[in-house]
Order: C-alpha cells, then structure tokens, then sequence
C-alpha cells in the first residue's frame, strides 16, 4: 500500500509543479504585455496551471497525509511544518487567485475595447508578483523537509533560509519602474 500511496503523492506532486510553472511564468509575463489579447492568452495559461494544481493539490495532500499517519506520525517536527506550510501556500494562493479574478473581471468587462490602464496595471500589481516570487519557495522548502526530514534546529534553519530567499525573491523582483506605455488592440 505504501508504494501506492507514494506513487500517488508523487504523481500529485508533479501535477502541482507543471501547474505552478505554467501559472508563475504566465502571471509573471503579465507585468510585460503590451496588448489585450497577450494578456487574455496568459490569463488562460494561468487558469489551466491553476486547473493542474487543483487537481494535483488534493492528490498529493490526501496521499501524504494518509503515509504519515500509517508511517510516521503528525506530530513529526517536519511533518506538522508542512502541513502549516501547504495551509500557508494555499492561503498565499488563493489571495493570488483573487487578483488575478479581478484582473480576468477587468478584461472580461472590456471585451473589443481599451480596457485603459486598470486592466494593465492590475497585471503588474506587486500583491500578486509577490505571491508568484514566494510560492516556488514556499514548495521548495516542503520538498525540503520531506526529503530531508529535519528535525529540530534543522527545520528552524530552514524556514528562516525559506524565509530569508523569500523576502530577497520579493525584492528583487518588484517593479523599479513604473511600466512604459502601453497599447491595447482590438
């Protein structure tokens, strides 16, 4: 049953990162489009990594909550670290589904038109890179701590290695300048 179930989890895994890129290089372009239409093929490219990671999300959830409780145990340090960190990326992703909701509500509502700078501006809104920047992170330090299986100071060590590329993904790769004209097509 354990092979199964790691099969499972894995599977799942590798559902959540294809969607995870496929939607982070998509909403990341979104700070660059020029036009309404190379906005709208992005959002669809973001929808269907959304698509991915809500199916492979649940996947590996229920496959690795079910092996840690018939294999180790929740209470393990780095068990019960990720489950706080996959509440926390789930969290930090629905904020980030939330902006790009309103961006998609913008688009929608401008169909054959200039959606004028709102529509472009919410593509660059920090919020949402920042969630983008954070999320791989946030993913990398749970494959972390499942591999490695840290206990103590190592998980601490960790989170605060996690937390510190976190801020240093945000910065640098916020806006230093406001974007340059744009033009929407029909």
């Amino acid at each position: 049953m354990y092979k199964w179930l790691l099969f499972g989890h894995l599977l799942g895994v590798g559902l959540l990162l294809a969607g995870l890129g496929a939607h982070t290089v998509s909403v990341e372009r979104l700070r660059h489009v020029r036009s309404t239409s190379e906005s709208a093929a992005l959002m669809e490219t973001a929808e269907l990594g959304g698509r991915l990671i809500l199916v492979g999300g649940p996947l590996l959830i229920a496959a690795g909550l079910t092996m840690a409780i018939r294999s180790w145990s929740l209470t393990d340090g780095w068990i019960a670290t990720s489950i706080a960190l996959v509440v926390g990326q789930g969290v930090l992703g629905s904020v980030v589904n939330h902006r790009l909701h309103r961006l998609r509500s913008a688009l929608g509502a401008s169909k054959g038109e200039d959606p004028g700078g709102n529509a472009f501006s919410l593509g660059a809104d920090s919020v949402l890179h920042a969630g983008n920047h954070v999320s791989p992170l946030v993913i990398a330090e749970i494959l972390f701590l499942m591999s490695v299986k840290p206990t103590g100071w190592g998980i601490l060590w960790s989170i605060v290695v996690m937390a510190v590329l976190a801020g240093l993904a945000v910065w640098l790769g916020s806006p230093r300048t406001t974007p340059t004209s744009r033009v929407a097509d029909n």
